[in-house]
């Protein structure tokens, strides 16, 4: 059965509550009927203030969490290595993962090798995406976004990929009229 690219969209259970993070046709409306009777002022401060910050806490821990990634990948890649002969992880997990198919050997070995990259190159890493150039927040970085910093120019493709387009900000609401 193939898999579903960003599955946690499609809900398959009919409810007729709002469940969760769940955004189907049901639930969006409901979701909004809800704020009925919320005042305008209140609306702008949660939109503005309190969603964003929440955002801002919320992206720390996600960071936090990849951090643990590069580490806990980099300690695993070291510990199975360690006094076995063996220089390349996957050549190793290739003896101790026999029943994984060629394809999920390979996804594995990558992960843990890219977490391993990442930890061994983060000063290089750092200084790319701490670049004046650089727009973005890499906060939103997977593990796999890290290794790929490791090139300035992957850092400066996702910027031009990235960067607001057009004058407008959302900082100054008094623009947008």
């Amino acid at each position: 059965m193939a898999e579903v690219s960003n599955a946690f969209l499609i809900n398959i259970i009919a409810h007729n509550d709002v469940v969760g993070n769940c955004f189907c046709r049901y639930c969006r409306p409901r979701r909004l009927s809800a704020l009925d009777g919320v005042n305008l002022d209140a609306l702008y401060h949660t939109f503005t203030g309190i969603l964003p910050l929440n955002e801002e806490v919320k992206l720390d821990s996600y960071h936090g969490q990849v951090i643990s990634q590069i580490v806990f990948g980099e300690k695993y890649k070291t510990t199975a290595l360690h006094g076995t002969g063996y220089r390349y992880f996957k050549c190793w997990a290739k003896q101790r993962f026999q029943n994984l198919s060629p394809k999920e050997l390979t996804k594995f070995s990558e992960k843990v090798n890219e977490a391993s990259c990442v930890y061994n190159n983060w000063d290089n890493i750092v200084t790319n995406l701490t670049d004046h150039r650089m727009k973005f927040d890499a906060r939103r970085f997977s593990v796999r976004m890290f290794y790929l910093s490791k090139s300035i120019e992957w850092c400066l493709t996702y910027n031009d990929q990235v960067r607001k387009k057009g004058k407008m900000s959302l900082e100054n609401p008094l623009a947008i009229s």
